[in-house]
């Protein structure tokens, strides 16, 4: 039997400590809108989050920077209970604001077999904390109506 190689039997390089900062940062933003959901309507936190940060400016796109803070926050939701999709996209929006990077947050709604709701972040066109095609999946949007941003002026 043949020893395994050195590419078969290295482990995988350690996240930066960038990356494990910005995952506790995660965790903990994602428990802050979980407790702010749990204390506060939809609204009210919309309202807070949008006070809390800056205006995104229009002109930006950064789809790798939006895809990594995508990605971080759905490891982090991944690791806690009951933290939902809408809590995960809100909370990359939110990040996304910081970033001073447009984005859109979907709150969509699909009927088979019941109805189910669901949420993703859009940034530059193209889908962020999700699978590419998941609009199609829910096709009726309320985007429009509960966008964090008009709810915040309302």
């Amino acid at each position: 039997m043949n020893a395994p190689s050195p590419s078969q039997t290295a482990q995988p390089p350690r996240p930066s400590l960038l990356w494990r900062l910005g995952l506790a940062a995660a965790f903990l933003g994602l428990l802050i809108v979980e407790w702010l959901l749990r204390l506060f309507s939809y609204r009210r936190v919309c309202a807070l989050l949008v006070m809390t940060s800056p205006r995104p400016d229009a002109s930006r796109a950064d789809r790798a920077r939006a895809l990594a803070y995508g990605r971080l926050i759905n490891k982090a939701g991944k690791r806690l209970p009951n933290i939902t999709c809408l809590r995960r996209s809100l909370l990359v929006w939110w990040m996304l604001r910081w970033a001073r990077l447009p984005s859109v947050l979907k709150i969509a709604v699909k009927h088979s077999g019941g109805t189910t709701s669901h949420s993703w972040v859009e940034h530059d066109g193209i889908v962020i904390n999700d699978a590419p095609d998941i609009a199609l999946l829910y096709p009726i949007v309320f985007s429009d109506v509960l966008n964090p941003e008009e709810l915040a002026r309302s």
